[in-house]
């Protein structure tokens, strides 16, 4: 079983303020084949920056992550580059949020 792919990077034209990506459903299968629990989440390393997202739908063709357009941008990814795609295991819950407003305004 494999907990990790490399994958091709496309970039979504629709859903524009969407911060999860796409994902092949051959992903889902072996998540699925391994007991993940729900919900899942993927870190990605672009080789010199590495973030965390949720999954929109598994729904792409082999080989193939589908990114929105704003999340490429602001992690300087390209349409074609090739991604890590890591599955992460035992994320704990939060327990408080504290939301503090950008001004006073």
């Amino acid at each position: 079983m494999v907990d990790e792919w490399k994958l091709c990077v496309k970039i979504m034209s629709e859903h524009e303020n969407l911060n999860q990506v796409r994902l092949p459903s051959t992903i889902l299968d072996e998540c699925v084949s391994m007991n993940k629990s729900f919900p899942l989440f993927f870190e990605i390393d672009t080789g010199y920056n590495q973030f965390f997202i949720g999954v929109y739908e598994f729904s792409l063709e082999e080989n193939e992550i589908e990114i929105p357009a704003f999340v490429t941008n602001l992690h300087h990814l390209y349409e074609n580059q090739i991604l890590s795609v890591k599955l992460l295991w035992n994320i704990p819950f939060g327990k408080s949020l504290c939301l503090k407003p950008l001004s006073r305004d």
